[in-house]
C-alpha cells in the first residue's frame, strides 16, 4: 500500500502503538502529523520520521481532551499540510481500578481522553473531508471495549464507546466518500502501564508477563504464557495459572 501524496494525522504518536503506526505511514511515503499530550515526544517521533525522509513529518502537542485546543491544533495542521487525508484516533490512557474504588477523576480522565478526544480530533478535521469528500478516520478501540475486563470499567467503557462512534460516525459520512473503522488490539507492550487482573477478589497488574502484586511474602500465581504484542507486530497470547518457583 502506497501512500505518497496524502497527509495523514495520528495522535498519541509519542510512543507505542501511535509511533509505530505514524513509522508505517511515514515509510510508505505519507506526511504524518505527530500529536502527542508531550511536545517532547512528538519532536522526538517527528524528528526520526524526518531522518527517514525529509520533511515527511511535523510534530504538534495538545490535549485531546481539551475541545478548543484540539480545534485550534485541527486548524494549524490543515494550514500547515494544506489538506487531511488519513486521522488515526489513537491516543489513550488507563486509569485501572475496582469500580467500588475508582475516583470520578480517573474515570473523566480516561473517558475524556479515549473517547472525547477521539471526537474532538474527529470534528476538528471533518468539515474538510467532507468538503474534498475523500478521507479515511481510524479509531484505535481495544478488545477491551469487546469483552470487559475486571479493573478497567472506565478504560473498557471508553473504547466501547469507540466502536459507537464509529459506526456512527460510518453511517454519517458514508455518501460523502469518508471511511470510519475501528481496530480493537489485544493487550499490546507499550511501556504505557501494566495490564490489571483480578485473581481471588484481588486486583494484580502485570508488567513484563509476570503479575507484580504482592501480598506480604505471597506473591500470585500467574505469569503469562507467552508474551504480549508489540506494536510492531508479532502475537501472543495472555495468561494463565502457573506456579512461581
Amino acid at each position: 500500500m502506497n501512500f505518497e501524496n496524502q497527509t495523514a494525522i495520528v495522535t498519541g504518536a509519542g510512543r507505542g502503538i501511535g509511533h509505530a503506526i505514524a513509522a508505517r505511514l511515514a515509510s510508505e511515503g505519507a506526511r504524518v502529523a505527530c500529536v502527542s499530550r508531550s511536545e517532547e515526544n512528538a519532536k522526538r517521533t517527528a524528528d526520526e520520521l524526518n531522518k527517514g525522509r525529509a520533511n515527511s513529518a511535523k510534530h504538534y502537542a495538545v490535549d485531546v481532551a481539551d475541545h478548543a485546543a484540539v480545534q485550534k491544533v485541527g486548524a494549524q495542521i490543515l494550514e500547515d499540510f494544506g489538506k487531511i487525508d488519513i486521522l488515526v484516533n489513537n491516543a489513550g490512557v488507563t486509569r485501572d481500578g475496582l469500580a467500588m474504588r475508582m475516583s470520578i477523576e480517573d474515570w473523566d480522565t480516561v473517558i475524556n481522553t479515549n473517547l472525547r478526544g477521539a471526537f474532538n480530533f474527529t470534528q476538528s478535521i471533518l468539515r474538510a473531508m467532507i468538503k474534498q469528500r475523500s478521507g479515511r478516520i481510524i479509531n484505535i478501540s481495544s478488545v477491551i471495549g469487546l469483552i470487559g475486563n475486571a479493573g478497567q470499567t472506565n478504560y473498557a467503557a471508553s473504547k466501547a464507546g469507540l466502536i459507537g462512534l464509529t459506526k456512527s460516525l460510518a453511517r454519517e459520512l458514508a455518501s460523502r466518500n469518508v471511511t470510519v473503522n475501528a481496530v480493537a488490539p489485544g493487550f499490546i507492550t507499550t511501556g504505557r502501564g501494566h495490564v490489571p487482573r483480578v485473581c481471588g477478589g484481588k486486583l494484580h497488574h502485570w508488567s513484563g508477563g509476570v503479575c507484580r502484586w504482592w501480598n506480604g511474602d505471597v506473591r500470585c500465581s500467574h505469569v503469562a504464557v507467552r508474551r504480549p504484542n508489540r506494536p510492531q507486530g508479532g502475537g501472543y497470547k495472555c495468561c494463565a495459572k502457573r506456579r512461581l518457583a
